[in-house]
């Protein structure tokens, strides 16, 4: 163990370990060393979620930008096995479309690194065990290479026809709120033999879970969906799901595959018959794992009627001349634009509620906007309607950070001379200081094919000089 250890040096010694033990031990030696420690605030402190408060309305604010006391003070916990979860806070969030709510815990900004401290160890440990099949949350994979896979899997067919013909879409109803703790536990200690590791596993999905069942029989249950550690777990979880289709698939001759997206599944079939078979078959083994299947979003469908996943309406293409068949694409509905439109105008009104405006917010606002705009558009790039999305964006970016200048106090007649700039082409945009509002519409669309990426504990170590150790003092 050197200073300058890393935590690609971490995760790979966890990685190569798991190869030559079917259960791990002595993983809990390296949670609080602080090279995992100060690799786990650092993701807490660039997520998404940073600044939302958990139940001691603790949040990552400049004061703790190197929160060196606590964290060192969090380490020494863990080490001495003193450590203990707080209750969440627990939030209702609207579900797309308006059909009900959701439950989400927001756990502390202790609690938070805890977890994600326990996923950079867990996840190179048990993440290669899982099939190709699943690809939700998972180091290397993205939406846009998911879709690719699919899209390419439906195009690809024989003299006779598609390969496959009939589609099953099936959601598992409340996956992260039903998932049983005895069962998860059990899954876990297959994998992991360090027992204060399982230990605090218990301890955390017990904090945020929910207790069902009578006085002399009972039973916890429940994932926490405001943790990084979450989605690790229930893939874990739903891995014998995987296990018994890719059988399924085989004893069929490959004439079924399957892609599970987290609780989201997607089966193609060769035909109708196969395909209520399979989908039987899927609810006699979630049976197994005390899940269901949702009620009223499960379809079995025509591929060649075409069918919505991931938030994208999946279609054959046809041939402009004889209107044929030719391969399969996605269309971005009008709702998903919609959607990633409100949440430009999200970011923007954060902003604008500030006491004190200034211009300088406007470019960290830019900054922000431009991250949100390139992230859709690289994972809808492939989209037969990527001119509609794109053009649906840069207008509601430009309209929201012209008002947000506005408010500022510029005069609407100086705005334009300070701040409008001309693109090639023609195309206005806003620029302020060095942060220039990107125009989706005026990139080259990359056409290539989405790859998926080695996970980091698979890629050789850095150089020497590429190297920065993490400290924690």
């Amino acid at each position: 163990m050197t200073d300058a250890l890393t935590i690609h040096d971490l995760q790979r010694q966890m990685y190569l370990r798991s190869l030559h033990e079917s259960r791990v031990q002595r993983i809990n030696e390296w949670l609080a060393h602080p090279t995992n420690m100060v690799a786990a605030w650092h993701r807490v402190q660039a997520s998404r979620g940073a600044h939302t408060p958990g139940i001691d309305g603790e949040t990552v604010t400049p004061s703790a930008r190197s929160p060196r006391p606590w964290l060192t003070e969090l380490a020494r916990q863990l080490a001495a096995g003193t450590w203990q979860p707080t209750a969440p806070r627990w939030l209702e969030i609207p579900k797309a479309g308006g059909q009900g709510t959701r439950r989400l815990g927001i756990p502390t900004l202790r609690d938070r690194v805890v977890h994600t401290a326990l996923k950079q160890l867990l996840e190179p440990v048990l993440d290669p065990r899982f099939f190709p099949h699943s690809v939700g949350f998972r180091p290397g994979t993205s939406v846009a290479w998911v879709l690719d896979q699919a899209l390419n899997c439906l195009s690809g067919g024989t003299a006779n026809g598609p390969r496959y013909s009939s589609v099953l879409r099936l959601d598992i109803a409340n996956c992260f709120d039903e998932i049983d703790h005895g069962t998860l536990l059990d899954q876990l200690a297959r994998h992991v033999a360090d027992a204060r590791i399982l230990d605090l596993i218990r301890m955390i999905v017990v904090a945020s879970g929910t207790t069902v069942g009578r006085w002399w029989w009972s039973r916890t249950r429940g994932l926490l969906q405001g943790s990084a550690l979450s989605p690790l777990l229930c893939n874990l979880y739903l891995h014998g799901l995987d296990v018994e289709l890719v059988q399924w698939g085989t004893a069929h001759h490959e004439q079924t595959t399957h892609y599970r997206y987290a609780d989201d599944l997607l089966v193609l079939a060769a035909d109708d018959s196969l395909a209520g078979c399979t989908w039987r078959g899927i609810g006699r083994e979630l049976q197994q794992l005390r899940q269901r299947l949702h009620p009223t979003k499960c379809h079995q469908r025509l591929a060649s009627e075409g069918f919505e996943w991931l938030g994208v309406w999946i279609h054959p293409r046809l041939t402009a001349a004889a209107k044929r068949p030719c391969g399969f694409g996605f269309d971005v509905p009008t709702a998903k634009i919609e959607a990633i439109s409100d949440e430009i105008e999200r970011i923007v009104a954060r902003f604008r509620r500030r006491r004190s405006l200034r211009v300088q917010h406007v470019e960290a606002c830019i900054r922000l906007l431009n991250q949100q705009m390139k992230s859709a558009r690289q994972t809808y790039r492939l989209a037969d309607n990527l001119a509609n999305l794109d053009r649906s964006l840069d207008a509601v970016a430009q309209d929201q950070i012209g008002r947000l200048l506005r408010a500022t106090g510029v005069a609407r007649a100086e705005l334009s001379r300070r701040y409008r700039i001309r693109l090639p082409g023609g195309i206005a945009t806003w620029q302020v200081g060095s942060n220039q509002l990107v125009v989706l519409s005026s990139l080259t669309t990359d056409q290539r094919r989405p790859i998926r990426f080695n996970a980091p504990w698979l890629l050789p170590p850095p150089s020497a000089s590429q190297k920065a150790p993490f400290r924690a003092s």
